[in-house]
């Protein structure tokens, strides 16, 4: 069996492969990651770490959005799992997401469609909650919890990344890929320790920041809700979904959960007592809003029965302990 992996060294792929290493059961399969490498320094230890933990570990260093790149067909061709996270997640407004999103889904989905998918047994394909941005204002129409049916009109997205995911989406869905052994996530935002870590992603930032000493500038306002999920559940329903849940097969799920969807400012404040009573940090933060400093509002309650009903997979890790892990690392406390 061989798993393919897109974005293997990125943070939500890293964690992947630490999954991987850590079940027996997938002792024996082929593990193969294609990453361009576009995190630069970090990508040679991840490379040697995980050919170190996985006894049939191969990389690629290679731009997988590139049509016609033969080692990326063949790696395609001869999986049975394949995996894309491959995206810009910390830079919402590049342009660079037509290319790592639309242009790799429209490269991924080509190559299957044209070898065929008699060995593929599946494909997850990350999207994000970050779709329903403008839902609240832009579609009012439309009440909260919002449901994977809720689809805005990508030219009316909060930035770039959300439309470039409404957009692959839609390749998904369409004709072409009918009878493709798909799952699209739209994942909450990601938060929580890994080895390949981004600490620039909103909690974890704010943790950080805060073993450091410095001040944390937060996105949007303490009024704001969003959605979030845990690094490591992440990774383990991916696992989850690759040999245990054909149902999923061609369905877009929201991936969260009502409890990891608060208000924003209850949920620092949360984090800032945690922080304060269990690690004698005094966290100094506030919202860019209220600073009166420019910033990008998104806003969203979702809804994640879908996901329950279909999939029924617990989300263990909560915000405390996700916390409480990811700043024990970063003091040297493990």
């Amino acid at each position: 069996m061989q798993i393919l992996i897109i974005g293997g060294f990125g943070y939500i792929g890293s964690q992947l492969l630490e999954s991987l290493a850590a079940h027996e059961t997938y002792r024996n399969y082929d593990i193969v990651v294609v990453d361009n490498w576009s995190y630069g320094r970090g990508m040679a230890p991840l490379q040697a770490l995980f050919e170190s933990r996985l006894p049939h570990f191969r990389s690629f260093c290679l731009d997988f959005s590139e049509p016609g790149d033969d080692t990326f067909r063949d790696l395609v061709r001869t999986s049975d799992f394949i995996i894309n996270v491959a995206s810009l997640t910390q830079v919402p407004s590049t342009n660079l997401h037509e290319k790592y999103i639309i242009d790799g889904v429209r490269t991924l989905t080509g190559l299957l469609t044209a070898e065929g998918s008699g060995r593929l047994r599946k494909v997850i394909d990350i999207s994000s909650t970050s779709i329903y941005g403008p839902v609240r204002t832009r579609m009012p129409e439309v009440a909260p919890p919002y449901s994977e049916q809720v689809y805005p009109d990508p030219a009316i997205a909060l930035h770039n990344y959300a439309a470039s995911k409404l957009i692959a989406e839609k390749i998904w869905q369409s004709e072409h890929c009918r009878g493709l052994p798909f799952t699209v996530f739209r994942l909450s935002t990601v938060f929580g320790y890994a080895v390949g870590m981004r600490y620039n992603q909103f909690v974890n930032q704010f943790l950080v920041d805060a073993a450091a000493g410095r001040r944390t500038v937060l996105p949007g306002s303490p009024d704001n809700i969003r959605p979030f999920v845990h690094i490591r559940d992440t990774a383990e329903l991916m696992l989850h979904l690759l040999d245990h849940k054909p149902e999923t097969n061609g369905e877009i799920l929201n991936i969260g959960a009502a409890r990891l969807n608060p208000r924003l400012g209850d949920l620092f404040e949360r984090l800032a007592a945690l922080l304060r009573n269990e690690f004698g940090l005094k966290p100094d933060y506030g919202f860019a809003a209220e600073l009166g400093l420019p910033t990008l509002e998104e806003s969203y309650q979702v809804d994640f029965t879908k996901f329950e009903t279909l999939v029924k997979f617990p989300l263990r890790h909560d915000f405390e302990s996700g916390a409480r892990e990811l700043v024990t690392r970063v003091l040297g406390r493990a």
